[in-house]
């Protein structure tokens, strides 16, 4: 017989195992290729890369340990508008969907409108024509 609570754990799993193959290990030049950068007023680094179909993400920071965050169209595009909701209040926090990497990651401010312009730069880039 199955209970509810084994239920739960076997849930919590998944989402356990879907966080992490949602992370990747940032390759060692990424902060040299990567055209996006911003610099917090502690010293840490971030820098994002768009791709054809993807954002990627990542930090320098020892605690964040060396993890890429990868961002699909459709999460950018949630992501983005989870931003605007939240800017003029209008965001329900029961609807937030905990599977997007930005609701996995805990970022100031400043952090957060950096990774906001790259994602609406990327939807920009890919909503244009292909030239």
């Amino acid at each position: 017989m199955v209970t509810s609570t084994s239920l739960e754990v076997e849930e919590e799993i998944k989402a356990i195992q879907a966080e992490h193959e949602m992370l990747e290990d940032t390759p060692e030049d990424f902060f040299e290729k990567a055209p996006y950068h911003y610099k917090n007023n502690y010293g840490v680094k971030f820098a994002a890369i768009i791709e054809e179909d993807s954002v990627l993400f990542t930090k320098d920071d020892q605690d964040w340990g060396n993890k890429l965050l990868r961002f699909s169209k459709g999460q950018a595009e949630e992501a983005i508008i989870q931003l605007k909701k939240e800017q003029i209040g209008k965001l329900d926090r029961e609807s937030i969907n905990m599977h997007n990497p930005m609701n996995r990651i805990l970022i100031s401010i400043g952090e957060t409108l950096f990774l906001a312009s790259v994602l609406q730069t990327a939807l920009e880039k890919w909503r244009s024509p292909k030239k």
